[in-house]
């Protein structure tokens, strides 16, 4: 049986809150970006570019979630 606890509100958002400064938030590179080669499929020969890396957090507690945010502008109030 499946129960609403309202934890999730209808209509409204959920917002990342995020500090970029380098301390608290960097990007880590798993591989170096090399060329993939595609199939060729008429006389030109496609390939595609790779890059693999993560997001690194290096203070976490200055990285915030909000959830069920409602702007004011919206057209549907739920409460």
């Amino acid at each position: 049986t499946w129960r609403d606890r309202n934890h999730e509100i209808p209509g409204s958002a959920t917002v990342y809150l995020l500090d970029m400064s380098p301390e608290a938030i960097d990007w880590t590179q798993l591989m170096p970006m090399l060329q993939y080669p595609l199939a060729p499929v008429k006389a030109t020969v496609p390939w595609a570019v790779l890059l693999f890396g993560a997001l690194k957090l290096g203070i976490p507690q200055r990285h915030w979630v909000v959830k069920n945010y409602l702007p004011k502008a919206a057209r549907w109030k739920p409460f």
